[in-house]
């Protein structure tokens, strides 16, 4: 009730407000990152001594999220029902044929997909941004965009609501803790797996503009779809992941554009809409400054 009465009395706009201030931070930060565990906790990722049903009871451990997500993957989310069916599975077992196999192509990743240019990206996008920040780092959405920005931090929000929740929920572990010897490029997200955040934020991104701009669709979706295929390079997400991640994304997305007044304010935004400029080429022109 408490949270009903908050959006009726604020509504949208109010919301929005309280994103720009921070109230509803619209991304996780992978900075504060958590350890291997070492000593007695080290026993349970001892994964080459343990049956079948053992490895399946492993999980990320709540002490192994930063405190401050925790809490956020504890919360609800502001527009939607808590136990709205987002379509997708659970995750695979830990012991499953599927987990293995995708165990074997996260090493392969981590062998021949790392090249320089990729290791770039992966640095820039491991930093904490929100996933319009990645989409206005390529050019993908011009800064004049600012009632659309607005719209994708309301969106984002509800799509992390349900993300870290289901994180919480499957505590899925990531895969060097059931593959050790798989390198990772930098340290585990302070977080459970499944689904992946990045995967899921980024597509949702990637819905909204291609309502905006049907033209530029598959160029949206395409660009979300490398942040999070650049994640399994990473190390930290199992393509299984990734697949429930988008899968969420189009779930909150379908259910967000049914709600009278995201509509509204999405059809104001689209009205002033302005795609992204490309060059003789045809290759997207990014912003001259970038971090």
């Amino acid at each position: 009730m408490k949270k009903q009465v908050f959006i009726a009395v604020i509504g949208i706009g109010g919301v929005l407000a309280a994103l720009s201030h921070g109230v509803f931070p619209a991304f996780a930060t992978d900075t504060n990152v958590i350890e291997a565990p070492v000593g007695d906790d080290a026993k349970e990722y001892d994964v080459t001594k343990m049956t079948d049903e053992e490895l399946d009871e492993v999980r990320f451990k709540t002490s192994e999220w930063s405190p401050g997500l925790l809490n956020r993957a504890k919360g609800t989310p502001a527009f939607l029902p808590a136990d709205l069916d987002l379509g997708f599975p659970p995750p695979p077992k830990n012991s499953s044929e599927e987990t293995k196999k995708e165990l074997v192509y996260l090493q392969e990743l981590s062998k021949n997909e790392r090249t320089p240019e990729t290791m770039g990206l992966i640095a820039y996008e491991y930093t904490g941004k929100r996933p319009r920040e990645m989409f206005e780092h390529v050019g993908l959405i011009a800064p004049e965009n600012y009632k659309t920005n607005n719209l994708l931090d309301v969106l984002d929000a509800e799509i992390m609501a349900f993300t870290l929740n289901k994180k919480l929920f499957y505590s899925r572990p990531r895969p060097s803790r059931l593959d050790p010897t798989l390198d990772l490029s930098l340290p585990n997200p302070p977080h459970a797996a499944y689904p992946s955040g990045h995967s899921g934020q980024t597509y949702a991104v990637a819905l909204l503009l291609s309502e905006m701009d049907p033209d530029n669709a598959e160029l949206y979706k395409q660009f979300s779809r490398d942040v999070a295929h650049r994640r399994e390079i990473g190390g930290w997400h199992y393509p299984s992941d990734t697949v429930a991640g988008r899968q969420l994304a189009t779930t909150i997305f379908n259910e967000m554009m049914k709600l009278q007044v995201f509509k509204k304010k999405f059809d104001d935004a689209k009205a002033s809409y302005v795609k992204p400029s490309f060059d003789e080429n045809g290759k997207v022109i990014a912003p001259a400054t970038q971090e």
